[in-house]
C-alpha cells in the first residue's frame, strides 16, 4: 500500500470510530473537502502540494486527537532559535551599523559641522559691524551737511530820493487822478471818452465790467445808462437807477459825478 494511502487510512478509521462525518471535520478545521478526500483515499490532487499535505494532515489529527507521529513519522517540531547573547558594554547595533559611518567619520563629519558654523558667526558679525560703520559714516555726513552756514544776507540800501526823482514819482501819481470801473447790469450801449478823447464806442452785454482811467475828466453815453454800477477811485457810487431815468451823459472828475438826462 502506498504510504499515502496508509496514513489516510488511520485517519479515516479514527474518524469513523468516533463517529464523526467528513463534512464536520471539514466545517471545524476548514480545510476544503476534496483535500479530505484526497488525504483518506491516498490520492493526490492539484492544488495540495507537499507542504499543504502536511498540513492539511497536522490539523487532522489535531482534531481527532491522534499523536502526529504516528502519522507523520518523518514529522519534528519547529526549533526554537536560542536568544543572542549580548556582552556587557558592547553595543547591540555595532555588528549591524553601515562601515561608512566609522567614528574617524563621524569625527570628521562633526568638524565640519563645527567650522560651517564658525564661519556663518564670523560673517554675520562682520556683516553687522561693517553695517553700524556705514551708519556712522553717514551720520557724520549729515551732521557735515547741517553744520553749513548759511549764506549771510544781502543788504540792499535803499535808494535815495532826489529832488528830480521827487518830481518824476509825484508826476507819476498825478497822471491817473480819475480811475472809473463799470458793471453792466442790464445790455447798455455805451460810449467812452476820457479827457476829451474817445476811447471805447460799442454794447456791452449783462454782467461785463470795463475800467478807464483819465487825468481831470470821464464821459459816459450812450442807451441805458441807468442799468450802470459805477466805483469811483475804489469807491461804489449809488445806483444810478434809483429815482433816475433816461439818463444820457455821466461826467465824472475826482471830485464827483454828474449826470445829464
Amino acid at each position: 500500500m502506498d504510504d499515502r494511502a496508509q496514513k489516510g487510512l488511520i485517519l479515516r478509521e479514527a474518524r469513523e470510530a468516533k463517529g464523526i462525518a467528513l463534512e464536520t471535520v471539514h466545517e471545524a478545521t476548514k480545510i476544503p473537502l476534496d483535500a479530505l478526500k484526497a488525504i483518506e483515499e491516498g490520492y493526490r490532487v492539484r492544488i495540495m502540494t507537499d507542504f499543504y499535505y502536511r498540513a492539511f494532515v497536522k490539523l487532522y489529527t489535531n482534531y481527532l486527537g491522534i499523536e502526529i507521529t504516528k502519522v507523520l513519522k518523518d514529522y519534528h517540531a519547529e526549533e526554537i532559535p536560542k536568544p543572542t547573547s549580548f556582552h556587557r558594554g558592547k553595543n547591540f547595533w555595532e555588528d549591524e551599523r553601515p562601515t561608512i559611518f566609522t567614528p574617524n567619520v563621524v569625527r570628521n563629519i562633526i568638524k565640519a559641522v563645527v567650522i560651517i558654523f564658525g564661519l556663518f558667526v564670523v560673517v554675520r558679525v562682520g556683516g553687522c559691524i561693517f553695517n553700524r560703520k556705514s551708519e556712522n559714516n553717514s551720520k557724520k555726513t549729515t551732521r557735515v551737511k547741517t553744520v553749513k552756514k548759511k549764506p549771510a544776507a544781502v543788504v540792499i540800501p535803499k535808494p535815495v530820493l532826489t529832488k528830480s526823482k521827487l518830481a518824476k514819482k509825484n508826476s507819476r501819481v498825478s497822471e491817473k487822478k480819475v480811475n472809473l470801473v463799470v458793471r453792466v447790469k442790464e445790455r447798455t450801449w455805451l460810449r467812452v471818452s476820457t479827457d476829451g478823447s474817445e476811447v471805447f464806442r460799442s454794447s456791452l452785454s449783462k454782467g461785463a465790467v470795463e475800467s478807464w482811467d483819465a487825468k481831470e475828466r470821464i464821459e459816459l453815453s450812450g442807451k441805458n445808462l441807468q442799468n450802470l454800477e459805477l466805483e469811483l477811485n475804489g469807491k461804489a457810487i449809488r445806483s444810478l437807477a434809483d429815482g433816475i431815468r433816461g439818463i444820457h451823459k455821466i461826467i465824472i472828475t475826482p471830485s464827483g459825478f454828474t449826470v445829464e438826462e
